[in-house]
C-alpha cells in the first residue's frame, strides 16, 4: 500500500495497483492533448508555410514576368529630395545617357530648381539627353481644375492658378538647362501635351520609375515602382513593364511641337 503525499495515511490508503491506473490514465491524457496540440502547431505551421510559399511566388512572379525591381512606399510630407525613392532615381539618371520624364507640371522634378529632383543632377550633365513632357495647361484647363480640386483635401490653398504656375516654372527651368548647354553636348526637347499624363514617370537606361496620380496625396508623395528596363542573358523570360510605359510615353508627345528642341 502507498499514501498519498499530504495526505494522512489515516484518512485515504491505496493499493499500487490503484495507482498505477491513474498514472495510466493521467499519462494518456496528457499524452492526447500534446498530440492534439502538436496536430494544431503542425497545421498551423503548414498554412504559414502555405502563404508564404504564395507570397514567394507572387514576387517571382511580379519580378520575372513584369521586371518590378523595388516598390518605394513614399508617402508624407517629406520633401522630394528626402523620398525614399529620390537616390535611386538620381544614381539612375547619373548613369544613364537619356532621360525622359512625363508628369502633369514636373514642378518636383525640375520646376522648383535647387529643391527639385533632377534639375542639379540634369544641369551638372551638360551631355545628357533630355526629354520632358507636361501638360498643356491652356488646352487642358479641364485637367488642371481637376487636379487642384482633388489636391484641396492635402492643401486648402491649393487652386487651379498655382497649378499652372507650376508649369510654367518647369517650362522656364528648362529653358534654363537649354540655354546652359554647348555644342556636342547632347540634346533638349521639352513638349507639353493635351493628353492626360496619367502618370508620373521618369524613363532612364535601365530603369523605368513610375508612379500614379492619387487624389489624397501630391504626386511626388505617391508611392514609386522601380522597373528594370531588360533582363539578364540567363535570367527570367517575361515581358518588362518598361516597354509599355515607354510607349504611353511616346504618345504623349504624338504630333506635338515641342517648345523647346535644341541639339548641341
Amino acid at each position: 500500500y502507498f499514501t498519498l503525499p499530504g495526505i494522512p495515511s489515516s484518512t485515504l490508503l491505496i493499493s499500487k495497483a490503484a495507482l498505477s491506473m491513474l498514472l495510466a490514465m493521467w499519462f494518456e491524457r496528457a499524452l492526447d492533448g500534446y498530440c492534439a496540440g502538436h496536430d494544431q502547431w503542425r497545421k498551423q505551421t503548414a498554412r504559414e508555410r502555405e502563404a508564404a510559399d504564395r507570397l514567394t511566388a507572387f514576387n517571382n512572379l511580379i519580378t520575372n514576368l513584369v521586371g518590378i525591381e523595388e516598390v518605394f512606399r513614399s508617402g508624407g510630407a517629406t520633401s522630394v529630395q528626402r523620398m525614399d525613392y529620390a537616390k535611386d532615381v538620381r544614381d539612375a539618371v547619373e548613369n544613364s545617357a537619356t532621360v525622359k520624364i512625363a508628369s502633369i507640371a514636373g514642378y518636383e522634378f525640375i520646376g522648383s530648381l535647387g529643391k527639385s529632383l533632377l534639375f542639379d543632377t540634369i544641369h551638372n550633365k551638360p551631355a545628357l539627353n533630355v526629354e520632358v513632357v507636361v501638360l498643356n495647361a491652356t488646352a487642358r484647363a479641364d485637367i488642371i481644375k481637376e487636379r487642384a480640386k482633388a489636391l484641396k483635401a492635402v492643401g486648402s490653398d491649393y487652386n487651379a492658378g498655382k497649378l499652372t504656375e507650376e508649369i510654367e516654372r518647369t517650362t522656364n527651368a528648362m529653358r534654363g538647362i537649354a540655354d546652359s548647354r554647348s555644342a556636342g553636348d547632347g540634346y533638349v526637347k521639352y513638349y507639353k501635351t493635351k493628353l492626360h499624363p496619367a502618370f508620373r514617370i521618369i524613363l532612364t537606361d535601365t530603369a523605368l520609375f513610375v508612379s500614379a496620380y492619387q487624389s489624397n496625396c501630391h504626386g511626388h508623395q505617391a508611392p514609386v515602382l522601380k522597373i528594370r528596363r531588360t533582363f539578364a542573358e540567363n535570367g527570367p523570360s517575361g515581358m518588362s513593364l518598361y516597354a509599355a510605359f515607354a510607349a504611353h510615353f511616346e504618345n504623349l508627345k504624338t504630333g506635338l511641337t515641342p517648345e523647346i528642341s535644341e541639339e548641341f
